[in-house]
């Protein structure tokens, strides 16, 4: 434990300073205030990591994209029926979407993760957490979506 509390004592303090005039910046942009949430407290966060003078540096961004379908089509929640998830997933897989252009812009790549998409056939390009048959297993077992 000693080893670890060490350790500790050696991170230096946060640049407060920074992470006020982070602040400063952030409320004055053209938007409410507050408006981006926990985007805008991470982002004073990173001003205020010491050594960093206020100009926080991320060298490799990434963007998860988890897609799955959860029921909302059928039970009249969403405005999109449920094939549009697959096709968006697919899209995104070939860099052709919004959040694809702004990953670009940020210097960030985007991995788009299948959590439990309901589609007939797998979609290439995508990571998967579950295998595409156990999916299908259970969208087929009586179930309307995969929350109930």
């Amino acid at each position: 434990m000693q080893i670890l509390a060490d350790l500790l004592n050696t991170i230096p303090a946060i640049d407060s300073t920074a992470m006020s005039r982070a602040q400063r910046h952030i409320d004055g942009l053209l938007k409410p205030v507050g408006s981006l949430g926990k985007l805008e407290v991470l982002a004073i966060q990173l001003a205020g990591m010491p050594g960093l003078n206020g100009i926080p540096h991320v060298g490799k961004k990434a963007v998860l994209v988890m897609c799955a379908d959860h029921g909302v089509w059928e039970e009249g929640v969403a405005i999109s029926p449920k094939e549009v998830t697959a096709i968006q997933a697919e899209n995104m897989t070939r860099g052709t979407t919004g959040v694809c252009v702004l990953a670009e812009q940020a210097g960030a790549n985007v991995h788009v993760i299948d959590v439990g998409i309901d589609t007939a056939e797998p979609i290439p390009g995508l990571s998967t957490c579950v295998s595409h048959e156990v999916r299908q297993y259970c969208f087929s077992s009586g179930n309307e979506s995969p929350s109930g």
